[in-house]
């Protein structure tokens, strides 16, 4: 059983961390088809420079100003509000539940929607042709290539108007309006159009009973207490060198991980906060009241 924990964090260790925007890549989706993928139109290299500048630690304001009046922030998102990442703000907001998922929504929230051994999202979309006219509501999937090809799934947006996406880019704090192109260039330069078959409370719930299937629940659930460990293992850390990087890991594990609480309890049956208390931490206290406000 210890080696089994320990392996569930090392992999979601690799989850958390590994590119840019702090979006995982994920493992190639069996119904990927090479007729229904867009390549980018319009590349420039004055384009390609401004896609260059976007970072992981940029704020929604930076983004609109490299972006030379070409994005929008639709939203700003406070602190302690959890939309997650890319691919759960999109499929959330597809589902209704936007905002809710942390208390509704067993699930990471980067590679976990589109992977053939996780939800595979896209089984209640469909494919569409590459000269389909869009409409809004639709989800765009953008994805890289390597040599051998596919390489992975970096980001998801909802279409909401011609040329025009809203997404949130990995753990910035706002919601964009931007050309389809308009994306960090580690979002690669290919992209799919996926449409809802069904959409709100019907998507929710058929998600829902997808994420009960004994197999995907058995490893949300291990990913799950995996990422909460991870989260108690970054606070033991703070309270050994409080530095902004260890904090920054801690506020990186929600951001990134809707799934992790500040009101689950570990094995000591003691929660995130608790132990932020008992080692007297202030700045940890602020920012875990951020979270408890917004609890869901």
């Amino acid at each position: 059983m210890h080696k089994k924990n320990m392996f569930l964090i090392y992999l979601l260790s690799l989850i958390i961390f590994p590119s840019t925007l702090g979006m995982q890549l994920t493992k190639r989706p069996s119904s990927l088809n090479q007729k229904f993928i867009r390549t980018v139109i319009g590349r420039s290299p004055e384009l390609d420079a401004i896609r260059k500048q976007w970072r992981f630690n940029n704020t929604p304001q930076k983004v609109v100003d490299i972006s030379q009046g070409k994005i929008v922030i639709k939203e700003k998102v406070p602190l302690g509000k959890r939309y997650g990442t890319a691919h759960n703000y999109a499929f959330t907001k597809t589902m209704g539940i936007v905002g809710k998922a942390p208390k509704q929504l067993n699930i990471l929230g980067m590679n976990d929607y589109y992977g053939d051994h996780y939800l595979k999202i896209y089984d209640f979309f469909d494919f569409l042709e590459p000269n389909a006219v869009l409409q809004p509501g639709d989800i765009a999937v953008y994805f890289t290539k390597d040599e051998k090809g596919f390489a992975g799934i970096t980001h998801t947006g909802i279409v909401v108007g011609d040329d025009c996406i809203e997404s949130k880019w990995g753990i910035i704090r706002g919601i964009l309006h931007h050309p389809v192109w308009y994306v960090p260039a580690g979002f690669g330069d290919h992209c799919r159009y996926l449409r809802p078959k069904i959409s709100g409370d019907e998507l929710f719930a058929e998600v829902q009973k997808r994420l009960q299937e004994k197999e995907i629940k058995e490893r949300y659930d291990g990913l799950a207490q995996a990422a909460q460990k991870l989260l108690f293992g970054y606070i033991k850390k703070y309270e050994q060198d409080r530095s902004n990087d260890n904090f920054q890991r801690i506020y990186e594990a929600f951001e990134m991980n809707i799934n992790v609480h500040v009101d689950i309890v570990d094995e000591n049956y003691l929660t995130p906060w608790m132990h932020v208390e008992n080692i007297g931490c202030h700045r940890l206290d602020k920012l875990f009241a951020k979270y408890q406000k917004y609890n869901e």
